[in-house]
């Protein structure tokens, strides 16, 4: 079994930048709300109130310009994503229903380790024992290039399909900069 690292960058928008636009926009309408209603009361209000209104809401605009201007030309932030799946590749030893729904496979060079296969995706495993096949599966938490063993007993959830990190997370990956890294996951334990 294989643990799979894709790792790729991305140009992110700077945090500090969404906040700003985000207080800029807010601080700019509300202040200008409140001069119009502020100014726009000439029965209650005086002509000196109308014009500190005035003056008071063209402060608060100025400053929410000042928020909102340097939110648009803050630099765009690169971050390094990554994302890990387990390539399991061996010889069918078994094929057997789960309670849980779906099928288990082993497989003979690791017979510690279940792969759990949903209902539509086990119908074309069905007779395949003694062949070839190879499941993408889900990692577990914890486990990354540093720390690639896994414990004996464990359940993975497994495709015949691989799933690309578009499909899981639904955004589109620069695959200029990508980059597949393979690291050997070794078996922990034992069942008993």
């Amino acid at each position: 079994m294989d643990l799979i690292t894709t790792t790729w960058t991305s140009d992110d928008a700077n945090p500090l930048a969404i906040g700003a636009l985000v207080v800029g926009f807010f601080i700019l309408f509300g202040g200008l709300f409140a001069t119009a209603w502020i100014a726009g009361d000439k029965g209650t209000r005086t002509t000196k109130r109308r014009a500190w209104a005035w003056i008071t809401g063209t402060t608060i605009a100025i400053v929410g310009l000042g928020l909102i201007i340097p939110g648009f030309i803050t630099p765009r932030v690169t971050n390094t994503n990554t994302h890990t799946q387990i390539e399991a590749t061996g010889t069918i030893d078994s094929i057997s229903p789960l309670n849980r729904g779906g099928y288990g496979i082993r497989l003979t060079d690791n017979l510690d380790i279940l792969l759990n296969v949903n209902e539509d995706d086990s119908d074309q495993y069905a007779g395949l024992e003694g062949h070839e096949a190879t499941l993408y599966c889900t990692t577990p938490n914890g486990i990354d290039s540093d720390h690639t063993a896994l414990a004996a007993g464990t359940i993975l959830t497994c495709s015949p399909n691989r799933p690309t990190p578009e499909s899981i997370f639904g955004i589109d990956i620069p695959h200029d900069d990508d980059t597949d890294a393979r690291t050997a996951l070794t078996i922990s334990g034992g069942t008993k």
